[in-house]
């Protein structure tokens, strides 16, 4: 009996050895394949632009280092944005073997090289906004503010003030930031404090620019109404069931954009709408498949068609001005975004140039346009 103990207590003992050795051998291993300070990006050079009628130079191209699959949330979901100077990255989930920490990069717009990276501590990171002194990074407990350097301006976490997970769109109106709950109320806070101010009573917003607001009123139904003279009815859109989708990728159709006096309806991957916004006046339609939404670049509305074509619109007629086209090559010669998913590119911008991120290959894409030569 006090054999089989001792034995008992040796197997014990041996599998807790071998357990802790095993976890500082793996600890080594993590520690030597993940350098929190190495360079995010990897350079590469695999895009090329053909066929181009302006001027349109390739600024760089970049690759991300992920190790797991990426995860489709729909192109509205602001997960890649640009100021002037700065474009912003990031990841829902931590990227590095040893780091499940979502991460935040800001790199250079003109250069791509790297100007800062915030490791978003708080979790799952769901939204990223622009605001014009920096960037708001939303998940499903808090609200943070960066500046322009990627340092920590305030950190909002009043989740018995705030609905966080369900703000799903943001509105920087003068020194305050409006954020629309899903089928709920408007919730204000201070861009410069991050306090919260006041809260909004309307429901289903789509859309709120300070005295208007566009409201969903049935499954195919919007109105815009002014909000300084009692929410009087501007005007009612009657959208086709066929096109107003409610989908897993994003709950509520179309992505809302207003552009000065155009109103823009952006069904992601396959329509665009644009109504002029005092009136309800249809300007024009494009129905023609297209990556994901729309991005504007300076006065010019940006479509990537699925023929791997970027057309450039002017905004308040759809008239193609310009167009490139912009193809990945694989590394043994052949063109391999035949197959993409509409929802597997990402496009933002700035005064002139186009940044595309391409999900499913992992690769950034940086491209300056001439725009002055179509005017």
């Amino acid at each position: 009996m006090a054999k089989g103990t001792q034995l008992f207590f040796k197997i014990i003992l041996s599998i807790i050895l071998i357990y802790v050795c095993s976890s500082i051998r793996l600890a080594s291993v993590r520690a030597d394949d993940c350098n929190l300070n190495a360079d995010f990006f990897n350079v590469i050079d695999t895009w090329d632009v053909n066929n181009n009628t302006i001027p349109v130079q390739l600024l760089w191209q970049k690759s991300e280092p992920r190790t797991r699959p990426p995860v489709h949330l729909g192109s509205s979901n602001t997960g890649f944005i640009a100021s002037e100077d700065t474009v912003l990255y990031w990841q829902p989930t931590g990227v590095l073997p040893c780091d499940e920490v979502p991460i935040v990069v800001g790199f250079d717009a003109q250069t791509g090289i790297e100007k800062w990276r915030y490791r978003a501590l708080d979790g799952i990171i769901t939204k990223a906004f622009l605001v014009e002194d920096g960037f708001i990074l939303l998940n499903t407990s808090s609200l943070t503010k960066l500046d322009q350097s990627g340092v920590v301006v305030w950190h909002q976490d009043k989740r018995d003030l705030l609905p966080f997970r369900a703000f799903t769109t943001m509105y920087e109106i003068n020194d305050s930031i409006f954020f629309p709950e899903l089928f709920g109320a408007i919730y204000e806070i201070s861009s410069i404090t991050g306090d919260f101010i006041r809260i909004l009573d309307y429901s289903n917003v789509m859309g709120f620019w300070g005295n208007y607001a566009l409201f969903k009123v049935s499954e195919n139904e919007l109105q815009l109404r002014a909000l300084d003279s009692g929410s009087s009815i501007l005007y009612t859109l009657q959208l086709s069931s066929s096109i107003f989708q409610n989908t897993p990728l994003n709950p509520i159709f179309p992505f809302v954009k207003r552009y000065e006096d155009i109103l823009f309806l952006f069904y992601e991957g396959s329509r665009v709408e644009a109504y002029d916004f005092f009136t309800g006046r249809l300007l024009w339609e494009s129905d023609m498949p297209l990556y994901g939404s729309p991005a504007f670049v300076g006065d010019s509305l940006i479509m990537y068609r699925l023929d791997q074509t970027l057309e450039i619109h002017e905004p308040d007629t759809g008239h193609t001005v310009a167009a490139f086209e912009l193809r990945r090559d694989s590394e043994n010669g052949s063109t391999n975004t035949d197959t993409l998913s509409a929802f597997s590119i990402w496009i933002t911008g700035n005064n002139d140039t186009v940044f595309i991120r391409q999900i499913d290959e992992l690769e950034l894409v940086a491209l300056k346009l001439d725009l002055s030569s179509i005017n």
